[in-house]
Order: C-alpha cells, then sequence, then structure tokens
C-alpha cells in the first residue's frame, strides 16, 4: 500500500439498508396468489423498521374486492399488526404493506373513573329531577338553598328512574360499535363517558370510543358507524313505553302557570280589564316570546265617553295567580287633560303585600291581591294604565318532541296536563343521542354511515347538516355548540383503507332503515322554557 491509496477501516458501523418491517417474500408470495402482479416496490418510504411496501396489481373488476379481502386476512393471520391499504394512483390499483401505528395502552383505569362519576352526575340530575317530579313536601334547606335532591330516597328514585335507564342506553350504543369493530379487526378502546354536572339537565355529554387504527374499508366503516345507533334505539324504546306507562299511572300535574292580572275599577264602581271585557275598554294580553321580550303586558285605556271622570279615587287591582317567587311589577298612569298638570297622577298604596313604588315586588306569592288608588284632575279625558310584569323563572321545562315519541304518545295516551315520568325522560334522552349521532356530518356515526354509503360525495350532506344546526342554533343554543365542535374536528370524513369496496344490498336497505331512524328520532329544538 502506498502513500496515495487510501486506508478501509476495518471496523465501523454498518450501513443502513432499505429492509421491510416484515417477511416481504411472504407477504409477496399471499398477494401474487390473488392477484396479478407487474410491479413491486419492496420499500418506498417509512422509518427504518415500519417501510411501506407496494404491490401494483390487477383483477378482474367482479372479484377485486373479494381477492382484496382475502389478501387481508392473509396478511393478517401472518401478521396482525399489519395493515393493507389501497390506492388508486394515475389509473393503477396499488396495494400497501405498511405497520399499523403503534397505540399506547392505558388499560381500563380511566374508562371506569369516567363510568363512575358519570352514574353519579346521572343520578343527581334524577334526584333533581324527580324531586320536582313528586313536588316534595319535605323540603331541605342549606345555606338559604333548596337540596331537597340530596335526600337519600330522591338519590335512590334518581338512580333507578333516570340514572340506570340512560347509563344503559348509552353504554348499548357504544358497545354496538365495539363489538362490531373488534368483529371487524378493528382495534378500540373500551366506552368513555363524559360526566357534567346537573347544569346539563342531563347529567352528561354522552359517551364514545376511541377507534385505534384505520377502518379497512367501506362495509366495516358503515356496520361499526350504524350498529350503535341501531342498538342505542332499540335500547330506547322499551325504557319510553315504561316511562309513558309510568307517568299515565303516577300522572304529576304540571304546575299552572305563573301569572299576574290587573283590573281597573272608575270612581263610579265601573271596572275595567281582565276579570271584564268590556266594550269601552281596551284590554291587551301579549304572548311572551322568550327570545323577544321579557315582560307580559296589559293595557287599559278608558276615555270621557265611556267613564265619568268625576271626582274621587281610582283603583287599580293588581292580581297574583300561581306564583311560586317574588315577581317585579311596573304600573305606568298616564291621562290627558287641558290644564297644566304633573305627566302622571300620584298613586298610593293600599294593602300590605306590594311597595309604594311604582316598580314594585309582589312578595307574597299567596296575596289575592295588591290595591293601587290614585285620583285624576277634574279636566281629565283620556285615562291609560299599563301593567307590566317580569315572570320569575320558570318552574317546568319544556321539552321537545320527535316523530316517535309523538307516536307513542298516541299510542298510550297521557293527559295533556301532567310531567313526564323521569323514566320517559330517559327514553327522550336516548331519542335525542340517537338523532343527533345520525346526523350524516363529520365523524358522527351518522358521518361514519354517509360516508361509506356516499364516497366523496358525504361532504355535500356534512356542509348541509352543519347548515342546519347553524339554522337551528336560533331556536337552541345548544345546535350552535355542536357545529362549532364539529368544524373544529373537521367536517369531511377521511376515507376507509379500501374506498372502493361497494356496499351490498343487505346493507344498502339498512342504510334506508337508519336514515328512517334519524327522521323519527330528531329532536329539532330539544328544550325551551
Amino acid at each position: 500500500m502506498n502513500g496515495d491509496e487510501a486506508e478501509t477501516p476495518e471496523s465501523g458501523p454498518p450501513a443502513y439498508r432499505p429492509r421491510p418491517a416484515f417477511d416481504f417474500e411472504q407477504i409477496r408470495a399471499l398477494v401474487q396468489q390473488h392477484f396479478k402482479v407487474y410491479e413491486v416496490e419492496a420499500n418506498i418510504g417509512g422509518p427504518p423498521g415500519s417501510e411501506i411496501s407496494a404491490f401494483y396489481v390487477q383483477a378482474d373488476r367482479a372479484q377485486f374486492n373479494e381477492k382484496f379481502e382475502q389478501v387481508r386476512a392473509g396478511v393478517r393471520a401472518i401478521d396482525p399488526n399489519l395493515m393493507v391499504i389501497l390506492q388508486y394512483r394515475m389509473g393503477e390499483d396499488v396495494i400497501l404493506i405498511a405497520r399499523k401505528p403503534p397505540v399506547t395502552s392505558r388499560g381500563a383505569g380511566l374508562n371506569l373513573v369516567l363510568f363512575i362519576a358519570t352514574i353519579l352526575t346521572t343520578t343527581l340530575a334524577g334526584a333533581i329531577f324527580y324531586s320536582g317530579y313528586v313536588q316534595a313536601d319535605d323540603e331541605v334547606v342549606w345555606g338559604g338553598v333548596d337540596v331537597t335532591y340530596l335526600h337519600p330516597r330522591f338519590l335512590a328514585l334518581g338512580f333507578l328512574s333516570f340514572s340506570l335507564p340512560v347509563m344503559l342506553i348509552l353504554g348499548i350504543h357504544e358497545l354496538g360499535h365495539y363489538f362490531v369493530a373488534k368483529r371487524h379487526h378493528v382495534r378500540t378502546s373500551l366506552p368513555f363517558f363524559i360526566p357534567v354536572p346537573p347544569i346539563v339537565p342531563i347529567g352528561t355529554f354522552g359517551a364514545f370510543i376511541s377507534i385505534r387504527e384505520p377502518i379497512p374499508d367501506r362495509k366495516a366503516l358503515f356496520d361499526i358507524g350504524a350498529a350503535g345507533p341501531i342498538a342505542g334505539f332499540l335500547a330506547s324504546l322499551p325504557v319510553i313505553v315504561i316511562g309513558l306507562l309510568l307517568t299515565t299511572a303516577v300522572a304529576a300535574q304540571v304546575p299552572l302557570p305563573q301569572e299576574v292580572h290587573a283590573d281597573l275599577e272608575a270612581p263610579d264602581g265601573t271596572k275595567w280589564g281582565y276579570e271584564q271585557a268590556a266594550t269601552d275598554a281596551l284590554y291587551v294580553n301579549e304572548t311572551r316570546d322568550a327570545k323577544d321580550r321579557d315582560d307580559y303586558v296589559e293595557r287599559i285605556t278608558v276615555n270621557s265617553s265611556s267613564a265619568h271622570f268625576g271626582p274621587g279615587d281610582w283603583v287599580f287591582r293588581v292580581r297574583p295567580y300561581h306564583l311560586r317567587d317574588a315577581a317585579e311589577v311596573k304600573l305606568v298612569v298616564t291621562y290627558n287633560a287641558t290644564g297644566n298638570h304633573t305627566p302622571a297622577p300620584p298613586f298610593s298604596q293600599v294593602g300590605a303585600n306590594f311597595s309604594a313604588q311604582r316598580t314594585a315586588a309582589i312578595e307574597d306569592p299567596n296575596a289575592t291581591e295588591g290595591r293601587f288608588a290614585f285620583t285624576l284632575p277634574a279636566d281629565a279625558t283620556n285615562l291609560t294604565v299599563e301593567f307590566s310584569w317580569k315572570p320569575p323563572a320558570p318552574g317546568v321545562m319544556q321539552l321537545g318532541t320527535s316523530l316517535l315519541f309523538e307516536g307513542f304518545g298516541w299510542l298510550i295516551p297521557t293527559p295533556d296536563d301532567v310531567l313526564i315520568h323521569p323514566t320517559g325522560f330517559a327514553g327522550w334522552v336516548g331519542l335525542l343521542v340517537t338523532g343527533f349521532n345520525l346526523l350524516p356530518a363529520g365523524q358522527l356515526d351518522g358521518g361514519h354511515v354517509a360516508r361509506a354509503v356516499l364516497g366523496n360525495n358525504m361532504k355535500w350532506a356534512s356542509y348541509a347538516s352543519v347548515a342546519a344546526m347553524f339554522g337551528l342554533s336560533f331556536y337552541f343554543l345548544g345546535w350552535l355548540v355542536m357545529a362549532v365542535l364539529i368544524v373544529f374536528l373537521g367536517i369531511r370524513h377521511p376515507p376507509p383503507l379500501n374506498d372502493k369496496a361497494t356496499l351490498d344490498v343487505r346493507r344498502k336497505v339498512l342504510a334506508a332503515v337508519v336514515l328512517l331512524i334519524l327522521v323519527v328520532s330528531f329532536i329539532p329544538v330539544p328544550f325551551s322554557p
């Protein structure tokens, strides 16, 4: 060796040679057994130990999907940690073999904690609902707050009548996803329940499972997406029936509406107002719109051609009906006169239940009436008395309805003036969850089903669903939250590993059934005051 030649080291790190993450020859033989393979790339990328191999294949169109499933089953038998992906590149069918992404196993500890927490929050929600349902007399007050629902009796009844059926419906829904995913050899988590304090009336935001690897094809995507809502829907039906039967058997009256009305008596004894709709009086009782109005208004107008405006006291009576809390009231008296007078006449209080201010409060809900007396000048002509009151918080929450719930109400008639039993409310929750999850949007169950049925065209159904949710948010604000969440997580649905597989007739019929379930279960406005 002379000085001009470089010395080759005798030892050193071995050079990296691309290598497959599996027995490449065994996989190639399997693919060639079912397809005509005209080009192979042993490594088209990926880090060491996770390389991807590509097989360019041909087969009879009629048998292509069947052969692909045979390859997938064979690869799973060789190594269950491998996945088979079908791509369409420049007019060519390419089968990719790659290692599944690693999944960290966390165990079932978190699932169990969330499950127990959700039982507690739904039990608390059920206890609140049940104590109001029976209008409990044994009131428990702590720190000035009504905590009757914390009585052990109501906690037990809340669990049995509401929490147990709700948890069963949600659990059956998620286990439907879980077992069908297992049948398609798709790794998935156990259900995660989502507890929430009963500021949300049902005490939970539902449950979900985490799918931990790509879904192999459209058939598996359809089966996994449809299994949960169908199972949850079927579980809801007997709960609804039992709840409506209990509603009929143990009827609890809806509390009478909280109202305040008024009438006006002239010095000569003539009366106008709520009790007597005289032709010479104008009475307006505007229906309150929860979004646009905060007050009920009554207006009484009297003119000199229909009333004696002589000396004496005019008496304005305010009568509360069925009030459960104090109500704020406001009285405005105006009149026309030829002389120079104050803009509104003074009035004095007659009765102990009202303050002597024009903005007053009915402090005693059991008061029979409050009386305001005032005088008018001798030259008064037209008089207008306007009375408005701000109602207390509603004592009853109005539930929205669906076509199916209306149908059950027709088969099992219940009185119109009774509260729904907590078990019936649990069945209603089951329909609410089913209807929402079946919307064909994003990663919802309905999004899975729509992607399997419509392919890439599913995006239009997703856009339409989100637009509908934004529209419904004008009537129920919760839809806005749901729509924003779907937009944030992604409106469009990713394709399965084999996006060419078509659905068979049985699945197409089942898709129509799923659409029907959506139509009959969906509740456009779940809650209203």
